[in-house]
């Protein structure tokens, strides 16, 4: 009888599953913040739901909950920057990560039970479309259920759907930093913009990986945070507003051998690490530049290779093996060493937001931004 009843449960799960299944009530319409030109963006409201419901295996529908905000988030939503992407075309969506409820599948067992389940996953679609209410993922590999790295009775908190939402893009780069000097037997490197959240992660991650950050900040209270809160090697923190810099960089790079770097600032500030570097004496420096925090990359004296996510992803023979690497990083530091903490949190309907977003884009201080999609 258990037998049979096992036997007959099955069927109906699978027969469940191979077609598309929606439970929970949809809207028509939804909102969504998109570029509307070249350094304007705006609340774009009333876009029809009808061609984001699943329908195809292994789609499935994710109704918005959190989108952190990003440097690549707003060099895409407001320059003209494709941050190696397709070419920029208007208007066009943002976001390139964010978290959610699981509403619809398309069909394909798998998604049918994020569905039936209700489950919270981490969106990582790919291309910038998550500062929306609704999203659809088309592949599996585009999504990470939260309760593979929080307890599964937790995994609902609104906490935890916060932290999830920031799962792929600076715990990815960080990882990749840190799996590109394991992947050439470098124990060291030097970070520039070490204050970020993101700099901060990369100095709790690679205290469990045992490499030493060589970390760039400006002012006394950004050094006092990563020495005092995070307890880094004050030897290790250098200040890049000070007139001894490229020789106290210098300094810490002899000392450890070190010839990796990841810049964040770009300009003739590489100029000035690379500078430091060739003081120190290192063979082969590698300097890379991740991102343009001074706008001034065009004016470098040489260009520097560019460091990006999806590229050391989908480099050819090394796909399948670094994406593995990370997860498994991702998962098992996400809910500490890679967690990220919002100081502002702000709706996606709310007028102000746009406003928030701009300044954010000019300054890129102030603290971690985190959109709610809550009306």
């Amino acid at each position: 009888m258990q037998a049979v009843f096992v036997g007959v449960s099955t069927v109906g799960l699978t027969y469940l599953a191979s077609s598309p299944y929606a439970p929970f009530e949809i809207p028509e319409t939804m909102s969504s913040i998109q570029s509307i030109s070249k350094g304007k963006i705006g609340l774009v409201q009333d876009i029809p739901t009808a061609s984001l419901i699943p329908t195809k295996p292994n789609q499935f529908l994710v109704k918005m909950a959190y989108a952190p905000v990003n440097p690549s988030d707003v060099y895409t939503a407001l320059r003209e920057s494709d941050y190696g992407f397709d070419e920029v075309t208007y208007p066009h969506t943002n976001g390139f990560e964010g978290s959610g409820t699981v509403v619809a599948s398309g069909g394909g067992l798998i998604p049918f039970l994020y569905t039936f389940f209700n489950l919270n996953v981490a969106v990582i679609p790919g291309v910038p479309i998550t500062w929306s209410e609704y999203v659809l993922v088309d592949d599996l590999m585009k999504s990470i259920p939260l309760f593979l790295a929080f307890p599964f009775w937790s995994s609902k908190n609104v906490n935890v759907l916060q932290k999830g939402s920031a799962a792929v893009v600076n715990p990815g780069t960080v990882m990749g930093f840190l799996e590109t000097a394991k992947e050439i037997n470098e124990t060291s490197m030097v970070h520039t913009a070490a204050n970020s959240a993101l700099g901060k992660m990369l100095i709790r991650a690679a205290n469990v990986t045992d490499v030493n950050i060589i970390a760039v900040v400006r002012g006394d209270r950004n050094e006092r945070e990563l020495v005092e809160d995070l307890q880094h090697d004050p030897e290790l923190v250098i200040r890049s507003d000070k007139a001894t810099f490229v020789e106290d960089l210098s300094f810490a790079c002899k000392k450890l051998g070190t010839r990796l770097v990841f810049d964040a600032i770009a300009g003739p500030f590489t100029d000035q690490i690379a500078k430091a570097l060739k003081l120190s004496g290192v063979e082969e420096p590698l300097v890379y530049v991740y991102g343009d925090l001074s706008g001034e990359m065009h004016k470098s004296k040489r260009k520097y290779p560019f460091w990006h996510l999806r590229t050391f992803l989908e480099e050819p023979g090394m796909e399948d093996s670094r994406a593995l690497t990370l997860m498994k990083g991702i998962l098992s530091m996400l809910k500490n060493e890679l967690s990220t903490s919002f100081k502002h949190v702000v709706k996606l309907t709310d007028p102000k937001t746009i406003d928030v977003l701009k300044q954010y884009e000019s300054h890129q201080k102030g603290g971690k931004i985190v959109i709610s999609m809550e009306n």
